[in-house]
C-alpha cells in the first residue's frame, strides 16, 4: 500500500509539473532547453537595471505595443550566430514611476534558414525576408506562452 502512494504521488508530481509547463504555454522541452533558459536568466539579471545593459552596449531603438522597450546591442546583432547567455535584444516594460522593467530577451538576425534555440524556431523577424526574431519570456509571465511574440501585458507610455 506504502509504494501504491509512492507511485502516485509520483505521478500526481509529474502531472502537475506538465500541467503548469502547459497552462504556462511553455509547452514540454527538454532538460537541454531548460537548462538554457536557466542560464539565460543567471546571464541576464544585471540586466534589472537598464542602466547597466546601456553600459554593455544596448541602447533604446523603440517601444512596440504588446512587447515593450527594445534596447539592441548591435554587436551581438552583428555576429553570426546566437549564444543564448548574450541576447541581441533586452525587452523592458515601462513602470507606472518610470524606471524600466526588464520582461525578456530576443535574439535577432539574418540567415537563410530560421533558426532554432530552446527547441524553438525562430518567427519572421522586422526586417523582411532573411531575418528572424525569438521572444523569450524569462522575466515576465506571458499568458500567451514563454515565447510568444507578444504579450498582452505590456504596453507603450
Amino acid at each position: 500500500m506504502k509504494g501504491l502512494k509512492v507511485l502516485i504521488a509520483g505521478l500526481l508530481a509529474v502531472l502537475f509539473v506538465f500541467g503548469a509547463a502547459a497552462s504556462a504555454g511553455a509547452g514540454s522541452f527538454g532538460s537541454d532547453a531548460n537548462k538554457m533558459l536557466a542560464e539565460t536568466r543567471a546571464a541576464t539579471a544585471k540586466y534589472q537595471q537598464v542602466e547597466r545593459a546601456e553600459d554593455d552596449g544596448y541602447v533604446w531603438v523603440n517601444c512596440v505595443p504588446g512587447m515593450g522597450n527594445h534596447y539592441v546591442n548591435f554587436e551581438l546583432v552583428e555576429t553570426p550566430g546566437h549564444d543564448h547567455k548574450q541576447p541581441e535584444v533586452l525587452v523592458y516594460e515601462e513602470m507606472k514611476n518610470g524606471k524600466m522593467k526588464l520582461a525578456a530577451v530576443e535574439f535577432l538576425g539574418g540567415a537563410e534558414e530560421a533558426p532554432e534555440l530552446y527547441g524553438q524556431t525562430f518567427d519572421d523577424g522586422p526586417f523582411g525576408p532573411g531575418s528572424y526574431a525569438l521572444h523569450v519570456w524569462i522575466w515576465k509571465h506571458n499568458k500567451d506562452g514563454m515565447f510568444a511574440e507578444y504579450n498582452s501585458a505590456v504596453s507603450c507610455k
